[in-house]
C-alpha cells in the first residue's frame, strides 16, 4: 500500500486559484496612508502681543485662578467685567459710561488682533506629515542612536537629547510638505533642516509639532479589539 495521498485535481486547482488571487506586494505598496497637518507660528514676539487667557488649576485639578496676557487676555478681562456691568437692571451713569468705554476698547482690540493675526499668518508654516510603518520608525530610532553614538539602551541623562534627535529623524522621513505663509512649498527636508526647525520654533509650537509626530508614529489607527467577526447588528 502506498503512503502517498492523492489530492483531487479540483482541490489543487482551488488552492492554486486562492494562492494567486491577489498580489501582496501591490497591496502593501498601495496601502492607504494617514495624513496629519499642523500650522505652527514662528513669530514669538507677535504671539506674546496677541496673548491669551486660560484657567489655572491647583493640584486637585480645580480652577484656582485665571491667567491672562496680551491683547486676548485684556479682552477676556474686559469681557468678564462687561458681563457684570450689563447685568444691572438700572445702571447708574458712571456704569453706563464704563460700559461704553469697554465696548469701544473691545472694538480696538479686535482690530489690533486681526492685524497681528495677519502678520502671524504671513510667517507661519503649515506642515503635513504621513503615517510611518514600523520599519521606517525603527530606522529612525537606529539612526538617532547612531548619530548620538549610543549603543544599547539610552542613558537616563541623555533621554532628552535622544528624543530631540529621534523626532528630527522622524520628521524628515514623514514630511509630505511644508508650506510657508506666502504659499511656497517644500516636499522634502533634510534631517539637519528638521533639527534646525525644532531649534527655531517657539516652545509652544514645538509642543504642537511633537504632538503631530506622535500621531503619525505611535497612535493606533485601528482599534486593537476590532476583528473580522465583530457583531455590528446591535449597534454601537
Amino acid at each position: 500500500m502506498s503512503d502517498e495521498t492523492t489530492i483531487p485535481a479540483e482541490v489543487t486547482e482551488a488552492v492554486e486559484e486562492v494562492k494567486g488571487s491577489f498580489d501582496l506586494g501591490a497591496l502593501i505598496k498601495g496601502r492607504p496612508v494617514r495624513y496629519k497637518s499642523v500650522k505652527v507660528y514662528t513669530d514669538e514676539v507677535l504671539g506674546e502681543m496677541l496673548g491669551g487667557a486660560e484657567d489655572e488649576r491647583n493640584n486637585l485639578g480645580m480652577v484656582a485662578g485665571r491667567r491672562r496676557w496680551g491683547l486676548l487676555g485684556e479682552a477676556d478681562a474686559l469681557g468678564a467685567e462687561l458681563k457684570v456691568l450689563e447685568a444691572y437692571e438700572e445702571p447708574a451713569e458712571d456704569v453706563k459710561a464704563r460700559i461704553d468705554e469697554i465696548s469701544a476698547r473691545l472694538i480696538e482690540i479686535r482690530d489690533e488682533v486681526n492685524d497681528i493675526l495677519e502678520q502671524m499668518e504671513a510667517s507661519s508654516l503649515t506642515i503635513e506629515l504621513q503615517s510611518l510603518p514600523p520599519i521606517i520608525n525603527k530606522d529612525a530610532q537606529r539612526k538617532a542612536r547612531q548619530e548620538l553614538g549610543i549603543k544599547g539602551n539610552v542613558p537616563a541623562d541623555r533621554t532628552q537629547e535622544y528624543v530631540d534627535e529621534y523626532n528630527a529623524q522622524v520628521l524628515s522621513r514623514a514630511i509630505v510638505s511644508i508650506t510657508n505663509g506666502v504659499g511656497e512649498k517644500n516636499t522634502t527636508i533634510s534631517v539637519q533642516d528638521a533639527r534646525d526647525l525644532y531649534g527655531f520654533l517657539p516652545a509652544s509650537e514645538v509642543q504642537k509639532l511633537d504632538a503631530i509626530v506622535d500621531e503619525v508614529v505611535f497612535k493606533s489607527a485601528i482599534a486593537k479589539s476590532l476583528s473580522t467577526d465583530a457583531d455590528f447588528s446591535q449597534g454601537i
